[in-house]
């Protein structure tokens, strides 16, 4: 019966990154080797993802990384080991530094699932997260996801 209530447990994993001055080139840069889902620096004009015009411009630098490759299920890997992986992947100092000039930084989590879904994260991990100012906010989306 466990196996049957965690098939349709699925998350997705990005990073967000905003700067109220720094250029998303320069985010970027701090990151290498991450994916970028979008990247609009602050000043640039709003666009849609088509590139159509919608009239101002962007009041801060906003950067999303994919950080999962897609979906992932739960039972393949558990929410609280894949965020810990995925600090080890990640240039901590380099976040900390975007944080302390004044940026955001946090991990979000798109949460799938029909049924109930645990994510028990240490205190190391949060503790970690914490230290170099990074924050955590979870998504939660009835159905089985994408």
């Amino acid at each position: 019966m466990t196996d049957a209530l965690s098939t349709s447990d699925r998350y997705r994993v990005t990073l967000h990154v905003s700067h109220p001055s720094r250029a998303s080139a320069e985010i970027v840069a701090a990151l290498p080797n991450q994916t970028v889902n979008y990247a609009r620096s602050v000043g640039e004009a709003r666009v849609t993802k088509h590139g159509e015009a919608l009239g101002g411009t962007y009041r801060v630098t906003d950067v999303s990384f994919a950080i999962s490759d897609g979906v992932v299920r739960n039972d393949d890997v558990m929410v609280a080991d894949f965020i810990d992986t995925a600090l080890d992947a990640l240039p901590l100092i380099a976040i900390k530094e975007i944080v302390d000039s004044g940026g955001v930084c946090f991990f979000l989590l798109g949460l799938f699932s029909e049924n109930n879904l645990l994510c028990d994260f240490s205190a190391t991990g949060l503790s970690r997260m914490a230290s170099h100012g990074m924050g955590l906010k979870l998504d939660f989306y009835g159905g089985e996801g994408p």
